[in-house]
């Protein structure tokens, strides 16, 4: 029962997201969307609807020793990839744009990619709600959808692994070719699901996904931005 319905659900979530995110504007309207049906669509499912709770989703802090040392080697191990990607043409082009867009606080990260004007209200605000965005993707991922599905006894934890890696590794990509992730990106989206996914398995919790997920984003978002400032002044 439960196998069944964190599939179909996640397979609508999934389809929904794929073909609606291009389309979705200003930065606070994507991640109201993302954040309301990734987070809370599943809790309602899980609570109301399965009678059950979060905790048995990956909602808790599992194997903290064990979790912990694995996101600090993942992090370590990520920044020279990091840094090479960020002197790439396709990742500055995609996220340059990223980081120019209008935030409702009124400013932005960038007034324009690679003017020497950071806002650094607007970095902090935007860094925040890509946090709350990350820790939503790693709970419908690695969460509703990995823990949902590997009580299918035929499937188990690899094939639960790998089905939830797939609209993972999907949804880095668009039809829109504008609002694909850069090629390096969503390969190793497909590598990172199985990764997170192992140690969400591993640790019985996708928050040391999510740490990891948010600091390779905010890595790469600094890596871009501080030494441009640096260069050219603030």
């Amino acid at each position: 029962m439960t196998g069944a319905v964190t599939f179909f659900v996640g397979a609508a979530i999934s389809a929904f997201l794929f073909l609606s995110n291009p389309h979705l504007s200003p930065f606070e309207g994507y991640h109201l969307v993302n954040d309301s049906v990734l987070l809370g669509l599943p809790l309602i499912v899980i609570i109301l609807f399965l009678k059950e709770e979060p905790i048995d989703f990956g909602m808790t802090g599992g194997d903290r020793e064990y979790g912990f040392k694995a996101t600090l080697i993942a992090i370590l191990c990520m920044l020279p990839i990091l840094w090479y990607a960020s002197r790439t043409p396709d990742f500055v082009r995609y996220y340059g744009n990223t980081l120019s867009q209008p935030l409702a606080v009124g400013n932005y990260v960038f007034g324009t990619f690679f003017k020497p004007h950071l806002q650094l209200t607007g970095l902090l605000y935007y860094e925040s709600m890509m946090g709350f965005y990350f820790f939503c993707w790693e709970f419908f991922f690695r969460g509703f959808l990995l823990f949902g599905m590997s009580k299918f006894q035929r499937l188990g934890n690899w094939g639960a692994i790998i089905v939830q890696t797939i609209p993972f590794t999907l949804l880095h990509w668009s039809l829109i070719p504008a609002a694909s992730k850069p090629p390096m990106e969503i390969l190793s989206a497909f590598f990172g699901g199985l990764i997170l996914g192992w140690l969400a398995i591993r640790t019985k919790s996708f928050l040391y996904g999510f740490l990891i997920h948010w600091a390779i984003a905010l890595g790469l978002d600094l890596l871009l931005v501080v030494p441009y400032v640096i260069h050219h002044g603030n």
